[in-house]
Parts: C-alpha cells; structure tokens; sequence
C-alpha cells in the first residue's frame, strides 16, 4: 500500500478549508457584528461582511499560487473544482448555523460568502497572464 503525495498547495488549500468551517462553528465572540467600515460617504458596512468576503477570496489566491509555483490543486479543471468547493462550503457554512443552538444563520454572510467567491474568480481570472506555462 503507498500513501499518496499531497503538495504543500493541497494541503494548504483543504487546511484552509477545514479551519474556516471550524470558525463557522464554533462559538464566536461577537464583537466583528458591532464594528461597522465606512465604505463611501454615510454608507456603513458591517465589518464581519468583509471579513467574510476576504475569506473566500483567499481560496483564489491559494489557486493562483499553486499554479505560479506549479502545484495544481487537482489534476484536471482546478478552477472549476475550486469554484464548485467555494460555492458549497460558502452555502453550508452558514446553513449549518442554522442548527447550532450558539450561532445565528445570516443571509448576509452568506452572500457576502458568494461576493467573496465571486471576487476571487474574477482576481484569478486577471492573474492568469501572469502564471507561467508549463
């Protein structure tokens, strides 16, 4: 029996994962939903909605590095799979709350988990250029 060799890219990317669910999870603090940003002018933004945004733009600059230094996350069609895990973990993240007695699901950080998924195709996308071939 051999074991399979992960790439640090791999197992980079399913830490990050696995951590991030664990912080959905687990009692938080509740502090990050009283601090608000002011974005532009008298338009105040919860600060958690960013945070939640930057957390799965994360996964897409993991992707973009692994590529750069040529360890893919998967074999074939990286982006797709990263777009489909993104997508699914960003909606059962927050779904599962609906079940813990100790958290409260929010539409709102579920879609600022989608805007973050979405800003991170986008950032992947414009990167492409830069990533060498081969």
């Amino acid at each position: 029996m051999t074991l399979k060799k992960y790439t640090l890219s791999q197992i980079g990317f399913w830490s990050y994962l696995t951590t991030l669910f664990l912080v959905s999870v687990l009692p938080s603090f509740g502090k990050l939903n009283e601090k608000h940003v002011r974005i532009v002018l008298d338009y105040e933004l919860r600060l958690d909605y960013l945070i939640h945004i930057g957390a799965y733009i994360t996964f897409f600059l993991i992707y973009v590095l692994s590529r750069f230094v040529n360890q893919p996350l998967f074999k074939e069609n990286s982006l797709v799979k990263i777009i489909g895990i993104t997508i699914i973990s960003a909606i059962v993240t927050e779904a599962v709350q609906l079940i813990i007695p100790y958290r409260t699901f929010n539409p709102f950080d579920c879609l600022s988990n989608i805007v973050g998924v979405g800003l991170g195709i986008l950032i992947s996308i414009s990167l492409q250029k830069f990533i060498p071939k081969g």
